[in-house]
């Protein structure tokens, strides 16, 4: 009993003082990438795609921390170090300074967006490189959602974001258009413009539901984790989160629209609904369509698993 008390007495130690190699390659990484860091903070609530594109991103660690906090047992148990554990930690480490190493050649070559990109993924690998040199491999695959999460902490590439509001504000205007045909209200469309009766409007890149959508990715991939276990059920989970963003947008744009023309124009002119009123229909989007499809998918999933078990 004295034994197995010491044991794990050395257990404990063992992971406090890993955990404190792993905060200082904490504060000494955050140190390196000081400034890349505090220009992502800026540009997360400033840039000139869309005010406020990113401001989740500064939230994304402490969510990562949460889970890593959560499963805290199974991460550090066993977790003994070797030569294989130095060697992969050595290559995440090479591949987050290159960027930092590259930073004045990058930062001509490349957009502020993309830039940023580069910066904050090298930040990522050198995490993940600390992490395995602290803990060890076998902690890094317990891991390895908690870790894989802080990637979205990275913006995404300009050229598959630009597409990616192409692709929503198109397929917005499209379902909107089909909505009011349901709804027998005289609509005509042209590209990405829809002429009611009594007022004309043009669906902007900024009204392409970009923000809300990137919120319900994150929203979706922690649901996955959290509520789904089959692979499929998390495919078909992630495979909606477009489709359930461009009808939230389609909503909102039928109903700005609907009022604009049968009641006020200031209603898009100049109004709450129109500049702050895609909080008000992502909440609803989330309580009465996104989080029903989950529970239904789980409802689902635990119908198969017993069927399975019989």
């Amino acid at each position: 009993m004295n034994e197995g008390y010491k044991n794990k007495e050395e257990d404990h130690s063992k992971i406090k003082n890993d955990c404190i190699v792993m905060l200082t390659f904490l504060v000494f990484i955050i140190f390196l990438y000081r400034n890349s860091l505090w220009e992502l903070f800026i540009f997360s609530e400033y840039n000139n795609i869309s005010k406020g594109l990113y401001s989740y991103i500064f939230f994304i660690p402490f969510i990562s921390g949460y889970f890593i906090f959560q499963k805290w047992e199974k991460i550090f148990k066993n977790n003994q170090n070797s030569q294989k554990d130095f060697f992969i930690s050595s290559l995440f480490f090479v591949l987050g300074i290159l960027p930092l190493l590259f930073k004045e050649n990058l930062s001509g070559l490349l957009n502020k967006n993309d830039y940023l990109f580069t910066q904050t993924i090298g930040w990522i690998f050198c995490m993940i490189g600390a992490f395995t040199f602290s803990f060890g491999r076998k902690a890094v695959k317990e891991a390895v959602f908690p870790l894989g999460l802080l990637f979205f902490m990275a913006p995404i590439p300009f050229f598959i974001l630009e597409r990616y509001i192409y692709f929503l504000q198109h397929f917005s205007v499209d379902t909107s258009y089909l909505i009011l045909k349901i709804l027998n209200i005289p609509v005509l469309q042209r590209d990405t413009i829809l002429q009611l009766p009594n007022f004309t409007m043009e669906v902007a890149d900024e009204c392409s539901g970009i923000r809300s959508s990137i919120v319900l990715w994150l929203t979706g991939v922690l649901a996955c984790y959290i509520f789904l276990k089959s692979n499929f059920m998390r495919l078909l989970l992630l495979f909606s989160v477009t489709p359930i963003a461009i009808f939230k947008n389609s909503l909102r744009i039928v109903t700005l629209g609907i009022l604009a023309s049968y009641v006020d124009p200031i209603y898009i002119t100049n109004h709450w609904i129109h500049r702050s009123g895609g909080i008000l229909f992502f909440v609803v989007t989330l309580f009465f369509i996104f989080f029903p499809f989950i529970f239904f998918l789980k409802r689902i999933e635990r119908f198969l698993l017993k069927n399975k078990e019989k």
